[in-house]
C-alpha cells in the first residue's frame, strides 16, 4: 500500500510539472486600470522573464527586487522582465502592492486558471512561488523554475547567464538551448 501511494505521488508530481521547451500559452496579463498585455504579441522578438508571484510572499518580493536590477542590467538588449501576481484576489491586491513597492518592471495579475494555463500546470497542483519562466525570442518557454526547485536560486550569475544565452546573437542566430535542468 505504501509503495502504491509513493508511485501515485511521484506520478502526480511528474504529471504536474511543466514541460519545457513548449510554446507559451497566449494568456493576457491584466494590468491595473483595465488594460492587458499579451506577452506573445507585446514582447515578440525579446527574451522574457515572467515572474509568477504572490504579493504576500517575502521571497517573491525579494525576487521582484532582484529582477528589477536584472532588468536594468539588460536595458536596451531585447530583454523584458514582467511580474504577475497570482494569488486569490490578486486583482484587488495588485494596486496597493505596486503603490507600496514601486517595481521597475511591468506588473499585472492572473487568476488561478490563467496562471495554470501560462505555467502549464495541471488542476490541483500547488506551485511554490515565485516561479521564473524563461521565454525565448520566438515565444518558446525554455526553462521554468519554482521557488522550491533545487536549481532555483535568484543568483545574479546564474540568472544573467540564462538571460544572456537567450539574447540572440545576431551573428549566429542562436538562442537559448535547453540544458535539461528545467522542469
Amino acid at each position: 500500500m505504501l509503495f502504491r501511494s509513493l508511485v501515485l505521488l511521484l506520478s502526480l508530481a511528474i504529471a504536474a510539472s511543466a514541460k519545457t521547451p513548449r510554446a507559451l500559452a497566449s494568456v493576457p496579463i491584466h494590468l491595473r486600470g483595465g488594460k492587458s498585455i499579451d506577452i506573445t504579441k507585446e514582447y515578440k522578438g525579446k527574451v522574457v522573464l515572467l515572474v509568477l508571484m504572490s504579493t504576500e510572499c517575502e521571497s517573491c518580493l525579494a525576487a521582484l527586487q532582484f529582477v528589477d536590477g536584472i532588468q536594468k542590467e539588460f536595458e536596451g538588449r531585447n530583454f523584458q522582465a514582467i511580474a504577475v501576481a497570482c494569488e486569490p484576489d490578486s486583482d484587488k491586491a495588485i494596486g496597493p502592492f505596486i503603490d507600496r513597492y514601486r517595481p521597475k518592471i511591468p506588473m499585472g495579475y492572473y487568476n488561478k486558471d490563467e496562471m495554470f494555463k501560462a505555467a502549464d500546470y495541471l488542476d490541483g497542483y500547488r506551485p511554490f512561488v515565485p516561479v521564473f519562466v524563461f521565454i525565448d525570442k520566438k515565444g518558446v518557454v525554455r526553462f521554468q523554475y519554482e521557488g522550491n526547485d533545487k536549481y532555483f536560486n535568484p543568483d545574479r550569475v546564474k540568472l544573467t547567464h540564462l538571460i544572456s544565452t537567450g539574447l540572440m546573437n545576431e551573428n549566429t542566430g542562436k538562442g537559448i538551448e535547453n540544458t535539461g535542468k528545467g522542469k
